[in-house]
């Protein structure tokens, strides 16, 4: 492990000891250290402390992520540090490096499997974990919320059109008038949920959040990251700009709240430390009665009924597709987004097997600074996922499942122009789409070139 990592090995801040997963061991020292503030006691040890870390894919992990930021700050990578504040000149002495976080949890336990929250080499000068304790915009990656919420709500389904074309908004109260443009700056016209997702349209997201409502949206936001009522109103903003990513979470939360759609729309809060056991044999700390992250969740809650979680699990297996994760040879199960903010300046990829909820991070930890062209999720975030993912197979240390839900989704044939049950349809072009009880097509197709009437266009 040590041969891979130039200058080996890691450091903590623990007496100076070489570290193997150095910011596991910061993040449990801190946790002793608040459950037994007796610094003396702390420091003679004596403590037996149980964790969820899988150290083979810890160890792995690791050297996965050092070897791909050097990889995208490399001539191949074309990750460049770009100064945004046109205003203003950046730091002479700034030589802050690129970072990444990378933190995976088991979806139906919570466990944390593996946390790495750096780019550079640990030091003592730079202990920030990056995989709990920054927030940043998400970008797209947070649009399976979006989507799951509006198929949850029953306002929307797979089968429905809708519609890419420019939205304007126009400014209320003296704010700017808004547009949202598509990243690619490309326009598709009437398109399928399934392509909206995979290409990740931004005009469409935004139509979604518009038809289902703010207060929908909100209602939904807060199951899957605000349950606490002071959390939800310090965080939340209550406008559209939340279907694109304006908020912003940490990777711990983007991978804790995936984690729903493979543990049947439930999310069991996340711990790293099973138990801590003192020099006399007293049990002094145990995971499911401490908020270990203080994340203010409660240790399980449903977020969305089973068979939307699956109606997710298939979209964003399409939107995996287009997200480059398979570019360094994974060939398993994963179902995840790509998200970019503004400026390139956070690129994200979240994904999910079915034992296995894995977020990544790339980014400066100045906002000041971009990546350039080239740090986007696609190219800078689901590579590493994919590399961590493949790693995890071959080791083989994580149990072996399917994805399984307790009420599963409706598959029904549609018409591929309309969208609509195609029992009756004469168009040779169909496909079998996921549906939840909540909604599905209510019509069925007979004159596809026709009908429009199962578009979200046509709702408003």
């Amino acid at each position: 492990f040590y041969a891979g990592l130039k200058p080996p090995p890691y450091k903590s801040v623990f007496k100076g000891r070489y570290d193997e997963a150095p910011y596991v061991t910061e993040h449990v020292r801190s946790i002793l250290k608040a459950v037994n503030p007796d610094k003396n006691i702390y420091y003679e040890g004596g403590f037996k402390i149980e964790t969820t870390i899988q150290l083979d894919l810890q160890k792995q992990a690791i050297l996965d992520t050092q070897k791909h930021v050097d990889y995208l700050t490399g001539k191949k990578g074309g990750i460049k540090k770009v100064w945004l504040k046109k205003d203003e000149k950046p730091p002479v002495s700034d030589d802050s490096t690129l970072q990444a976080a990378v933190i995976g949890l088991d979806p139906q336990t919570g466990e944390i499997l593996f946390m790495h929250g750096g780019g550079d080499r640990f030091h003592q000068d730079n202990q920030l974990n990056r995989a709990i304790q920054i927030r940043r915009q998400t970008g797209s990656s947070i649009k399976p919320v979006l989507y799951a919420a509006a198929i949850d709500s029953g306002k929307v389904h797979t089968g429905m059109r809708v519609m890419d074309a420019k939205v304007f908004y126009r400014g209320k109260n003296g704010e700017k008038d808004w547009t949202p443009n598509n990243f690619d700056k490309e326009y598709l016209g009437e398109i399928s949920l399934r392509t909206a997702l995979e290409k990740s349209k931004n005009t469409v997201a935004v139509q979604i959040a518009e038809k289902i409502g703010l207060s929908t949206v909100a209602r939904y936001y807060q199951q899957f990251f605000f349950p606490d009522p002071q959390e939800y109103k310090k965080r939340y903003r209550d406008d559209l700009s939340v279907a694109l990513g304006s908020l912003e979470f940490s990777p711990l939360e983007m991978a804790t709240v995936f984690s729903s759609f493979a543990n049947d729309g439930k999310i069991q809060r996340p711990y790293l430390i099973r138990r801590i056991t003192s020099s006399t044999g007293k049990v002094i700390y145990e995971y499911d009665l401490n908020d270990e992250f203080n994340m203010k969740i409660p240790f399980e809650r449903r977020v969305v009924n089973p068979d939307t979680a699956e109606v997710m699990i298939s979209l964003m297996t399409s939107s995996a597709r287009y997200s480059s994760v398979r570019k360094t040879g994974y060939k398993g199960i994963v179902a995840g987004k790509t998200g970019t903010t503004n400026d390139y300046k956070d690129a994200w990829f979240v994904g999910l097997k079915p034992n296995l909820s894995l977020a990544v991070w790339i980014g400066y930890d100045d906002s000041a600074y971009g990546m350039g062209p080239k740090g986007v999720g696609s190219l800078a975030a689901a590579p590493l996922w994919g590399t961590i993912a493949a790693h995890a197979d071959t080791l083989a240390v994580l149990p072996k499942r399917s994805f399984t839900f307790s009420k599963n989704a409706e598959q029904i044939e549609i018409c591929k122009e309309t969208g609509l049950d195609a029992s009756a349809c004469p168009c040779e072009a169909k496909e079998k789409e996921f549906f939840t009880s909540k909604a599905k097509p209510s019509k069925e197709c007979i004159a596809p070139a026709v009908d429009k009437s199962n578009s979200i266009q046509s709702l408003f």
